[in-house]
């Protein structure tokens, strides 16, 4: 009797032991896919240099006219540093069909900003580059510059802003800024210094 009560305590325990295992290797996977499309995202908006700095332009949007105000903005990003972070689930977010959910932040240690005009005539000058200047903290505990919210719902992954009203609002506008091409870095970074 004894012995029956031991091979069924022995064969639960490697039944829940499997579970667990399968559990942590099916997250693992998870994670693994939410850092391989964090870093789809991470390049769709960043153009990363070798020597560790990132830029990012905004284009005009072509049903603007062209005039005062209108024009492609750059940021060139020194130190930049992304990771992503995971965070737990609610009961809420089961419900609603989240099986991960995390973030992508991204460290920056300075900035600096050019504008090219799209005005006609005396109104356009020249793009040039405005001074490096540190990242305005959002939050003085924030250990991030950046954050991104990142989940898997439904088997689709979505990635949104978060914390708007902050740097990272004021700084990339309306959301439209992207990762420009080896054409338009190498033409910005020929830029002067205003």
């Amino acid at each position: 009797m004894a012995l029956d009560s031991l091979r069924n305590l022995l064969s639960t325990g490697c039944a829940l032991w499997s579970f667990m295992l399968a559990t942590n290797v099916a997250l693992s996977g998870e994670t693994d896919q939410a850092k391989a499309e964090a870093q789809r995202f991470i390049q769709s908006q960043f153009a990363i240099r070798p020597d560790g700095s990132a830029l990012l332009y905004d284009p005009p949007d072509p049903r603007e006219p062209v005039g005062y105000g209108t024009g492609t903005s750059y940021w060139h990003l020194d130190g930049f540093r992304w990771q992503v972070k995971e965070e737990s689930l609610t009961r809420a977010d089961q419900l609603n069909g989240v099986t991960w959910k995390g973030s992508i932040l991204v460290n920056i240690a300075a900035h600096r900003k050019a504008r090219e005009s799209s005005a006609l005539g005396a109104l356009n000058p020249p793009p040039c580059w405005h001074d490096w200047e540190n990242v305005p903290k959002w939050q003085d505990d924030a250990p991030y510059d950046l954050k991104w919210s990142l989940q898997l719902i439904d088997g689709h992954w979505k990635t949104s802003t978060e914390n708007s009203g902050h740097w990272q609002s004021w700084a990339f506008g309306g959301g439209t800024a992207k990762a420009p091409s080896e054409q338009v870095i190498s033409r910005a970074l020929g830029f002067a210094r205003c």
